[in-house]
């Protein structure tokens, strides 16, 4: 079914039709003119000593001083009748509030778990407070979007909330699900999520049921974890030294969202690639194949490392999950890979699904998108980096070739080439099935990423997009600062070459 997004613009410019939402944000978000504190307890360069790398700490990237501190304590636990249900009970401070927000009195959230896509999941957001002020939210038709009124002057906005996992399902690719005993669990946009904003506008749609379903602003996060104690715990971010008995908090840098996942059983392996290191959690099911995987991340990290830029995170997790409709998953600082991929040795296909999704650390991750109106830019650049970047960098240009050709030139191919299938460069919206929108957006999109590095040469291709990791990092990127960014690097005008394959046609 074809969804409408929908944003209203400033200045008069073009409104699309569908559900209304409202006004403006921007990612990388200035002080406020009245001075805003951080989140009470919340030290900031304390959490990003521990959760990024030195160098990224010393090195001369963009300012993120001011995007969002959040502050989250959950407890989780599964239904003692009902294991495959599982609770969540939270709450949740908000500082630094953006900009766009003071000016305009409310600021959204977004609720996720409240969208047909979920499933049987949902979330409540139970009270608010505004500067310790109680204030009931706005909000209309859409469920999983609320308004809190704020002041100019508000410094912290606190809630609390709600949220039920549903049973492992086919629901929004079963990351915010459970398994049917309770064992594990992926626990993705489990908390009210920031929006962000781009040209003074929210960047808010209705949730698509096509690509991915969020779209989340950058922010700092600490998060205290109250979990069953047979579970293992892995989250975005770095757990903060502690004792046994001390709650478990993970800190993240700036990152776009936070992923819980818990496994019973799960034991890491791991290695260090430059200042990260690379851990699999391995359950009794997958252990055969954890040094498989983790020696495919730890090449993939180190070819990306040299080409884009360093990663500027000092943990990255892989877990196994069983996802539907996806063979992996990314999320800021955690892949999600199925168990079957866990082999030894790990067939190419799976070898490309942990290159492609370590990708995303920077596409995606690092550099954000916006993916409801071009998804191609992550999806595109992370298949073509996933296949006939990493392979012919590790393996040589045949090896190259051949995964390329196997995971999208075939398929761009049969379906009748670029005159064919829908252009890799429309919204979302524009796609009326996933695989129309796979087979325009990974083999469409990572074609054409073919096409540009065969046509500005590979060190062009690649020092475009260390210039946007350089310039750009933790703020949402438009196509044309892509295309800007190349033009740069190789010195020629792509403007033709850009309308050819992103054009609307």
């Amino acid at each position: 079914m074809s969804r409408s997004l929908t944003r209203i613009r400033s200045c008069g410019r073009h409104l699309r039709t569908g559900l209304i939402a409202v006004l403006a944000m921007t990612l990388a978000v200035a002080p406020s003119a009245s001075g805003q504190e951080s989140t009470a307890d919340f030290d900031l360069q304390a959490a990003r000593s521990i959760a990024m790398t030195p160098s990224w700490l010393s090195s001369d990237h963009p300012t993120t001083d001011a995007i969002p501190e959040i502050t989250i304590d959950v407890a989780i636990a599964n239904r003692p009748e009902a294991p495959e249900t599982v609770d969540l009970s939270g709450t949740m401070s908000l500082g630094r509030l953006p900009e766009l927000a003071l000016l305009t009195g409310r600021l959204p959230l977004r609720l996720y778990p409240n969208a047909i896509q979920y499933g049987a999941a949902d979330m409540a957001v139970t009270s608010i407070q505004v500067d310790g002020r109680e204030v009931a939210p706005v909000t209309d038709d859409d469920p999983t979007t609320i308004w809190i009124p704020v002041q100019s002057d508000t410094s912290t906005v606190s809630l609390t909330f709600t949220a039920t996992v549903s049973p492992r399902s086919t629901a929004s690719f079963g990351i915010f699900s459970a398994a049917p005993d309770g064992s594990s669990m992926l626990l993705g946009h489990w908390y009210p999520m920031p929006v962000p904003v781009l040209d003074d506008e929210w960047v808010l749609y209705p949730i698509s049921e096509i690509g991915d379903p969020t779209l989340a602003a950058f922010a700092d996060y600490e998060v205290t974890i109250d979990a069953p104690a047979a579970l293992t715990v892995v989250a975005t971010g770095t757990r903060t030294p502690s004792g046994p008995s001390d709650p478990l908090t993970f800190v993240s840098g700036p990152v776009r969202e936070v992923v819980l996942s818990l496994g019973e059983g799960w034991v890491p392996l791991s290695q260090d690639v430059g200042e990260t290191q690379i851990t699999v959690w391995q359950s009794a099911a997958t252990a055969a194949g954890a040094p498989a995987v983790l020696d495919a991340a730890a090449a993939a990290l180190a070819i990306y490392n040299d080409a884009f830029g360093a990663y500027p995170y000092r943990e990255l997790d892989i877990i196994p999950y069983e996802l539907h409709g996806a063979s992996g998953m990314e999320f800021p600082g955690l892949i999600v890979l199925s168990p079957s991929y866990w082999t030894t040795p790990l067939t190419p296909f799976a070898e490309s699904v942990v290159a492609h999704e370590v990708a995303h650390q920077w596409w995606y991750g690092l550099v954000a998108n916006d993916q409801y109106v071009a998804a191609f830019l992550d999806e595109g650049i992370s298949q073509m980096v996933g296949t006939q970047f990493y392979f012919e960098e590790r393996y040589g240009t045949e090896r190259g070739d051949a995964m390329f050709d196997s995971q999208a030139g075939s398929l761009f191919r049969t379906s009748g080439g670029l005159n064919a299938i829908r252009s890799p460069g429309l919204p979302i919206e524009d796609y009326a099935t996933m695989e129309e929108y796979f087979i325009s957006v990974y083999a469409g999109g990572g074609m054409a990423f073919h096409e540009l590095e065969d046509t500005i040469g590979r060190e062009a291709f690649a020092n475009g997009l260390r210039s946007l990791v350089t310039d750009a990092a933790f703020s949402l990127v438009t196509e044309d600062q892509f295309r800007i960014a190349w033009e740069d690097s190789c010195g020629c005008d792509l403007t033709t070459f850009w309308a050819t394959w992103f054009g609307s046609s």
